[in-house]
């Protein structure tokens, strides 16, 4: 297995441990298993919406508060 899919299953196995997603293994001659999030996923993912949402509001002011630094 390429290491990238090993870093994405070990990914996926934290997030199935922390109750994010829920793993649904089909069971079937080819190999196929699925993922859905959780109720708490879903939270979570409404939560960074919200925030992504409120970094788009508020970008400008947290620009001006942090100047560049001297382009030298």
């Amino acid at each position: 297995m390429p290491s990238g899919w090993r870093a994405f299953t070990q990914t996926l196995r934290g997030l199935e441990a922390d109750g994010i997603v829920a793993r649904y293994d089909h069971h079937s001659a080819d190999p196929r298993v699925d993922y859905s999030l959780t109720a708490a996923g879903i939270d979570l993912l409404t939560t960074v919406h919200e925030l992504c949402g409120w970094s788009r509001t508020h970008l400008d002011s947290l620009l001006a508060a942090h100047p560049t630094a001297d382009p030298r």
